[in-house]
């Protein structure tokens, strides 16, 4: 018989895990309790506009989606385009290049900020030579490698101990994370720290940005197409239901659904709620799993109203502003506006997120263009357009220790609850690269959970999991027949 899986939520994790798994001959079922796929990659196009809600920047390095965008047939941007970091201080803009890292024009800058002492600059220095001793490690984008480094220690007591205090402490370790987080360092474990400071800072002499043409938004809307047949968008789960130690399936308002095998792709919070039966080995580590928050505007513009050499964020401190980072997504992607026109869109920091969630969406707009005016007075007073989104768990973070701890579950199977596997960013590295690769390892505990229940012909189709494995041409005919466009308004 036919095995049957069930994966609860269709963002990154549960999409990879879902498409995975159909094309291993495995009969899954996909729910998702909003009237979209996606998650946090989810889009929409309006009037000639291609609008991301969340993620709205892919880095040439996240080689899961460079891989995964040549089975769904994704164009991306092919422009090189090196990040400028934009540092804003009373009034003025000092712009970084991230191409350069330390060299002596940025140093000059950082100086002229005023935000910076020249002791933190030193100590900065010193971390950096720290983090080069583990570079093959951090090149090689494995966290497993860094383990080591998962203690119980925060991101601002490692630094202090391999760096110095003031760099620990300072502006300038916040500035490197407002734009990636959306937090405070000390928010996160040394291990997850210090890999996202080697990809902004120290570890690439070029750090490139490659969105596909439309939106972030195209990637998500195609791997959701690749997937529809097996979806039930607007269906929440209830709960996830155990029995004596076992998986038996899943409970949503139109009934009980049995299965072989559960993928639950939500974020750690909702997994708790959807589970209570977890066993305390597992819902232990679940519970110290934390994300940032952030109010995400964007607003569609005539022209281009912020100053465009080949920068994509800029990056405010926390001394400054509200605002964590703000960007035109044309630059990026230039077919995301029409000709003539751009979408910026606006990130706050999360420490105002009760606030703008206790006010209105024409209220919030008003507050993110007076805040953007002060650094851009070209920005427009009145936009054609803006969306308002506020996420309550948009980036996670780990503390320290948690991923050594989740590793462990994933490495033992999950211990005390057969068939069930957890998926998401949280069990592999933030972002949707780490979120891909956690749903097609997810994919893999499954089939390992159900061998011998899938036809010979089908499980011999695809020995393993491996984008470029998987046939692009079957994936082409399937969408030449749809009919399917990226994008298309739904």
């Amino acid at each position: 018989m036919k095995p049957k899986a069930i994966v609860v939520g269709a963002g990154a994790a549960g999409l990879a895990a879902t498409h995975s798994l159909n094309q291993r001959g495995v009969d899954v079922t996909l729910f998702e309790a909003s009237d979209h796929a996606g998650g946090r990659m989810y889009g929409e196009e309006f009037n000639g506009f291609y609008i991301d809600s969340g993620a709205c920047i892919f880095h040439e390095t996240q080689d899961t989606v460079n891989r995964w965008s040549k089975d769904l047939g994704v164009s991306f941007d092919r422009s090189p385009r090196g990040h400028v970091g934009t540092i804003n201080s009373k009034g003025k803009s000092h712009q970084l290049n991230m191409e350069r890292k330390f060299a002596p024009v940025n140093l000059r800058t950082l100086l002229a900020s005023g935000l910076f002492s020249p002791k933190e600059l030193y100590q900065a220095g010193k971390f950096a030579r720290f983090l080069r001793r583990r570079r093959d490690d951090l090149n090689a984008k494995d966290y497993t490698r860094l383990l080591d480094l998962d203690t119980g220690e925060n991101l601002v007591e490692f630094v202090a101990r391999h760096g110095g205090k003031e760099f620990a402490t300072g502006a300038l370790l916040e500035f490197f994370f407002n734009v990636g987080t959306l937090s405070k360092p000390e928010r996160m474990g040394a291990l997850q720290g210090t890999m996202l400071l080697w990809d902004f800072v120290f570890g690439y002499p070029k750090q490139t940005t490659r969105n596909p043409e439309r939106c972030v938004a195209e990637f998500g809307i195609a791997l959701a197409e690749a997937c529809r047949q097996r979806t039930r968008l607007s269906t929440p789960v209830e709960e996830i239901v155990i029995e004596d130690g076992t998986v038996r399936g899943v409970r949503t308002p139109d009934g009980f659904h049995p299965a072989d095998a559960v993928v639950c792709a939500t974020t750690a919070s909702v997994a708790l709620r959807l589970i209570p039966d977890l066993p305390d080995n597992i819902s232990d580590p679940l519970r110290k799993v934390t994300y940032s928050s952030c109010c995400h505007v964007a607003f569609g513009v005539e022209g281009n109203p912020l100053p465009r050499p080949t920068y994509v964020f800029t990056s405010i401190p926390r001394t400054e502003s509200f605002v964590a980072a703000y960007f035109d997504s044309t630059v990026a992607s230039p077919l995301s506006a029409p000709p003539g026109k751009g979408i910026v869109h606006a990130y706050s920091v999360e420490e105002y997120i009760d606030e703008f969630a206790s006010m209105s969406e024409e209220d919030i707009k008003r507050k993110f263009i007076e805040e953007i005016r002060r650094y851009a007075p070209l920005m427009p007073e009145e936009p054609l357009f803006t969306r308002v989104h506020l996420w309550k768990e948009a980036v996670f973070l780990a503390p320290g220790g948690v991923m050594s701890e989740l590793h462990e579950l994933r490495r033992q199977r999950f211990p005390g609850v057969s068939g069930l596997t957890l998926a998401g960013d949280y069990m592999n590295m933030m972002g949707v690269n780490g979120a891909l690769e956690s749903g097609a390892a997810a994919a893999e505990d499954v089939l390992a959970n159900v061998a011998g229940m899938i036809p010979t012909g089908r499980r011999a189709a695809v020995p393993a999991w491996n984008p470029e494995a998987q046939s692009h041409e079957t994936e082409a005919q399937v969408r030449e027949k749809s009919g399917y466009q990226p994008m298309t308004a739904r």
